[in-house]
């Protein structure tokens, strides 16, 4: 039978590793325009509600075993990856769904406790987190609102219809030969900056779409800049710009 320290030890390391902490103590997303100010603040709101279960946990098992608290190599699958060189706004159509996942996660394990005190608090946790992942999500859809409103209102929107909009690649979970593929046929800014990683990080002293412009203008011409696209990405843009 699972036994409460168990339980406990297995949610203690998912809280270990979960995506709100790694966005606030690892992954230094990057911030540069007021919606990623107001993601940034929207996180941290959610950590500090999140936060405390840590020591909650460990108290809990502490009072039936403190010798378990190192054993945190069970359980969730986390991958940090998603979470690594992108900017605060893009880590909310990320994270969100990683909370999900934790929390279907928690769910499962909830069923296998037959302790009343850690059963509450598993419930408390999983409430606390998606309470956090609909404030997420709702920020999310009004900084797309508020995008889709500033671009209707761009004189620059009346461009070269062949000169893409992003619309088709802009998701930096979609495989770069998916990306490349909605960008054929589009002018040589378009696949460039389809070919990034998308997640205008800015580690290469842009953001996607301006290191894509500044390759196409020639004024940057060291195509292994993209940090998170690695080599896929600095061998799509040898390719696009040989053309």
């Amino acid at each position: 039978m699972t036994t409460n320290v168990d339980v406990m030890t297995s949610v203690l390391a998912l809280e270990d590793k979960c995506a709100l902490n790694y966005v606030m103590t690892s992954a230094s997303p990057a911030s540069y325009e007021k919606f990623d100010n107001d993601a940034a603040a929207a996180f941290a709101a959610a950590w500090q509600s999140e936060e405390p279960f840590l020591v909650r946990i460990c108290q809990l098992i502490s009072d039936h075993n403190d010798a378990l608290l190192p054993l945190l190599d069970n359980c969730f699958d986390f991958r940090p990856s998603r979470l690594n060189f992108a900017t605060w706004s893009h880590l909310l159509t990320v994270v969100p769904e990683m909370m999900d996942e934790e929390i279907a996660w928690l769910k499962t394990i909830q069923d296998h406790d037959t302790d009343s005190e850690s059963k509450a608090v598993i419930a408390e946790l999983i409430s606390t987190k998606e309470d956090s992942a609909a404030s997420l999500r709702d920020l999310c859809a009004k900084q797309e609102t508020a995008r889709s409103q500033v671009a209707s209102g761009d004189d620059a929107a009346a461009e070269d219809t062949n000169k893409g909009s992003g619309d088709g690649f802009r998701d930096a979970d979609m495989p770069i030969e998916d990306r490349l593929a909605a960008a054929a046929g589009k002018d040589k800014f378009t696949q460039l900056w389809a070919a990034m990683a998308q997640t205008d990080c800015t580690a290469c002293g842009y953001d996607c779409e301006g290191y894509a412009q500044a390759i196409a203008d020639g004024e940057d011409t060291d195509l292994g800049k993209c940090v998170p696209g690695e080599d896929a990405t600095a061998n799509a843009l040898k390719q696009i710009v040989a053309k």
